[in-house]
């Protein structure tokens, strides 16, 4: 069960290297579209089209994607002071049922999300006319990579449970 973890594990590290990538690519397009869009309506009195909902969306993104990425690092909130009162099987056993708990709340949310999607597909955005989709799919992807990343920490508890001893995740810290 291990080296399926470590594979896994891996995968989480390069999806969560990813979305941190992509947040920074979308955070740098919106301040540029932001610094344009002022310039050229206080500069040359000329505002550019659509930008305000274009960076609606990219803020979007990169809140949702940024979120997901800080949770697979582990960069939530934890209530470590209860946490390590108790004997390590019961750390284990405890993170086991959170895991599990959030990742079947992320797969109900990433699910609704892509029923609203396909329910909306018709309905376009007010002024980039894009489907109102582009702004709901980072809720969805963002939920999926939560679902992941808790059933990747479920696998390393069974893990820590099983052998005594807790996996080392790649994707741990920053």
């Amino acid at each position: 069960m291990l080296p399926l973890f470590n594979h896994l594990d891996r995968i989480a590290d390069y999806a969560t290297r990813a979305a941190l990538s992509l947040c920074v690519l979308l955070f740098a397009i919106a301040m540029f579209l932001l610094s344009a869009d002022i310039t050229g309506r206080y500069v040359f009195n000329h505002p550019f089209q659509n930008v305000a909902e274009t960076v609606t969306i990219l803020f979007i993104y990169v809140f949702m994607l940024g979120a997901a990425a800080l949770y697979s690092r582990n960069g939530d909130i934890a209530l470590d002071y209860l946490f390590n009162k108790v004997p390590a099987r019961v750390q284990a056993l405890w993170l086991f049922l959170i895991y599990l708990a959030i990742a079947a709340t992320m797969a109900v949310t990433a699910t609704e999300t892509v029923r609203l999607i396909y329910i909306q597909r018709r309905v376009l955005t007010p002024s980039l006319r894009l489907p109102l989709g582009v702004e709901h799919a980072p809720l969805a992807l963002a939920a999926a990579m939560i679902v992941f990343t808790s059933l990747v920490d479920a696998l390393g508890c069974v893990i820590w449970i099983w052998r005594g001893e807790r996996p080392v995740r790649r994707v741990a810290g920053p």
